[in-house]
């Protein structure tokens, strides 16, 4: 007889949990809601990173090519335009490069295709333009050539000049 008192108290522990879940699960089901979930997004485009632009040694009286690039992101589908400003110098035009220890200039220009025949500059419609967003942002090429005749004040010394970069949408 005690193994069907066993037996019975197991059959009704089981059916007193069964019936718990059941009507757990069944207030559950009678307590539902939505939740609003809500973002918006903004056309928007950062300066992520740039390459420098590095000549190497110059020599007078023969062109110097370089090339480095500039990296940015924007949102999917935004249009933005990518300016460079005249650097120290403030003239996109005549664009000088400082000695680091000396008076010294070095004239230089940097161009937007590799034939170098457009200046790259921060007037409107003088930039480079790009669309959309990729994960590793969009990078896009500098092309630098310091000229023959850009070395009337050069003095032995290294150079160098800082370029803004500015994103317009």
């Amino acid at each position: 007889m005690t193994s069907i008192k066993k037996a019975s108290s197991r059959t009704l522990a089981f059916a007193i949990v069964a019936s718990l879940a059941g009507a757990s699960f069944a207030v559950q089901a009678a307590n539902t809601g939505n939740l609003t979930v809500t973002a918006s997004v903004n056309a928007t485009c950062d300066f992520v990173t740039s390459a420098p632009v590095a000549f190497g040694l110059a020599v007078p009286d023969q062109d110097k090519d370089g090339q480095g690039s500039v990296n940015w992101n924007c949102t999917d589908t935004t249009t933005a335009t990518v300016f460079l400003n005249g650097g120290s110098s403030g003239d996109v035009n005549n664009r000088l490069m400082a000695g680091d220890t000396t008076s010294g200039t070095l004239g230089y220009q940097l161009y937007t295709t590799g034939a170098r025949t457009t200046a790259w500059t921060d007037t409107v419609g003088v930039g480079i333009l790009g669309t959309g967003y990729t994960p590793a942002g969009t990078s896009l090429d500098v092309f630098g050539r310091v000229l023959a005749g850009g070395f009337a004040n050069a003095i032995p010394d290294n150079y160098t000049d800082t370029v803004l970069v500015t994103i317009t949408l």
